[in-house]
């Protein structure tokens, strides 16, 4: 084991001797940063909240895009991209040894056309989606796969009108759901397992016909944690399901406060071993991960499933082995390091960025079903393996070898991505850190009277269809769509006072941070590693002492 000082925060870390045996494993040298600060930078080239409009670099076609029209580099239309229309071998230069291979990597980067929205699948009446696939009638979904009438979520997979969700999956009818796997009819509920019908419920598992309850286990018609009647359970969330607005924010505060006088589990998990992270399913062997399923052996990963022996990866990868330092290897990846955005069928790559189904690729751009290439240009089998190993010889003189991709390569400004949402910076902090930062670009000014919302949905009519709706809190300008309002009146809950991005900032600090304290566990006062900071003050429990607690 070693203790390090991190290069970017000047905090200690440790490099465990799994960790070594990993990057002897991998031909890369000892990490500079620690783990929080190597998820930062890797955060940082990823977009999975903002959208533009702006013309295709190739048609001129006004299109949605993960970029704004004054990006750095040519943007097109996704089908366009992988046509035969757009050929990236036609941008290749060969190596000028006389320079720093980033360099002439970001040059690269600045002439090769980026997918304006990555959509794969099949995407019918889903254009306001980005990192999604197979999606059906969805709306401003991000990192989210094979849903039908879904809107403003990230992390929602497999599920059917569910609006206003982070990490959702294979639910159906939930509503500001945050961390919800196999809910039915779920509303404001966090970290559930297998619930139906339940309102206000925090970790609670397999419950059914539950409100403002936590804890639960296999429980039904339960009213604040006690049970009650059929009749009383149908009557008190009726009740609750045609609260006005206003009402229901009191309710949701004393659902707070009661919630403050329960233990907190250790750990978000479910069948897991020898594991320390949160958010995991189907575990083992996993030493600080965060939202990952059926994983073995992996280490400092967020958001990648069916993953062994990887470390050091982010957002999202599925049906991947020996990947290190990378972000979104997508599926089936093998021996990748260092990449961004490859996916699909990819294998032994260095330094690749946003390329698909790509196979032995060194410092190359948007490439599509290739193989041998460096800098976008084909090379025999025996020509790249030799110039392969004298850039990896270059990349170490230049104290690149081991590192992501320096921020200069980031295609967002800082306030665009995942980072700032778990790491947020001042814009000063972040240019000096050598981030860009994205202007907010300052909109038409709605100059018309403010809709007055009406309390209960019983009272909205399709009129709201063509108002303009104001925030109540950040006072941002939003609208409500049809399938919108469909939802809404299907459920019986009233219309949002707050726009699309303070909803999203409030369902995020429901979460704890992606770090790890240690403490002592409320109950056995044995050493536990959490994510529940001890000077927030709940009462945490370990693994045993909790199951012994709901059981």
């Amino acid at each position: 084991m070693i203790t390090k000082t991190c290069a970017v925060s000047g905090q200690k870390f440790v490099i465990t001797d799994e960790d070594l045996e990993f990057y002897q494993k991998m031909g890369v040298p000892e990490p500079t940063l620690s783990p929080l600060e190597r998820m930062r930078r890797r955060m940082a080239f990823r977009n999975q909240k903002y959208l533009y409009r702006r013309k295709c670099d190739i048609s001129g076609d006004l299109m949605i895009s993960q970029y704004p029209q004054e990006s750095r580099f040519p943007v097109i239309r996704t089908d366009l991209w992988y046509s035969d229309q757009f050929d990236p071998l036609g941008y290749g230069q060969e190596i000028d040894w006389d320079r720093p291979l980033m360099d002439q990597l970001y040059e690269l980067q600045c002439k090769v056309p980026r997918q304006c929205v990555i959509q794969q699948g099949n995407v019918e009446n889903s254009q306001y989606t980005h990192a999604a696939a197979n999606n059906k009638n969805c709306y401003l979904l991000f990192s989210s796969n094979q849903n039908q009438d879904c809107m403003y979520g990230t992390g929602v997979n497999e599920s059917t009108d569910v609006v206003d969700g982070y990490q959702v999956f294979e639910s159906e009818l939930c509503y500001e759901c945050v961390d919800v796997f196999g809910g039915y009819e779920m509303l404001w509920s966090q970290n559930c397992y297998d619930c139906t019908r339940g309102g206000l419920l925090l970790d609670c598992r397999s419950c059914s016909s539950c409100l403002y309850c936590v804890n639960l286990v296999g429980k039904e018609y339960h009213l604040w944690n006690k049970p009650v009647s059929k009749d009383e359970f149908e009557k008190e969330w009726n009740r609750f399901i045609s609260l006005p607005a206003s009402e229901r924010q009191i309710v949701l505060k004393q659902f707070q406060d009661f919630s403050k006088d329960h233990p907190r589990r250790q750990f978000v998990g479910k069948q897991t071993e020898d594991c320390m992270g949160d958010y995991l399913m189907e575990a083992k062997g996993a030493y600080g991960c965060f939202e990952c399923q059926q994983i073995e052996d992996c280490r400092y990963c967020n958001n990648v499933y069916k993953a062994t022996d990887c470390m050091d990866v982010t957002y999202f990868g599925k049906n991947i082995e020996l990947c290190y330092e990378t972000q979104a290897p997508g599926l089936e990846a093998f021996n990748i390091r260092f990449c961004n955005l490859v996916h699909t069928g990819v294998s032994d790559l260095i330094y690749c960025d946003l390329c698909f189904r790509i196979q032995d690729c060194a410092l190359c751009v948007g490439l599509k079903q290739a193989k041998y290439c460096i800098l976008n240009t084909q090379y025999t089998e025996e020509e790249y393996m030799r110039l392969r190993d004298r850039v990896i010889e270059r990349l170490r003189e230049e104290a690149q070898w081991g590192e992501f991709f320096p921020q200069k390569l980031c295609t967002y400004g800082y306030n665009e991505t995942v980072a700032n949402d778990y790491f947020p910076l001042t814009k000063d902090e972040a240019l000096a850190r050598g981030y860009e930062w994205k202007e907010e670009a300052d909109g038409a000014a709605y100059e018309g009277v403010k809709y007055k919302i009406p309390d209960r949905i019983s009272e909205v009519t399709d009129e709201i269809l063509d108002q303009v709706l104001t925030c109540d809190i950040s006072g941002k300008h939003y609208r409500i769509t049809k399938l919108e309002l469909q939802f809404y009146r299907k459920m019986g809950i009233p219309i949002p006072r707050l726009c699309p991005d303070e909803r999203y900032r409030l369902r995020f600090s429901l979460r704890n941070p992606r770090k790890f304290y240690s403490r002592s566990c409320s109950q056995c006062h044995q050493k536990i590693m959490t994510t529940y900071d001890e000077v927030r003050g709940e009462r945490v429990f370990c693994e045993s002492c909790y199951q012994d607690f709901v059981s």
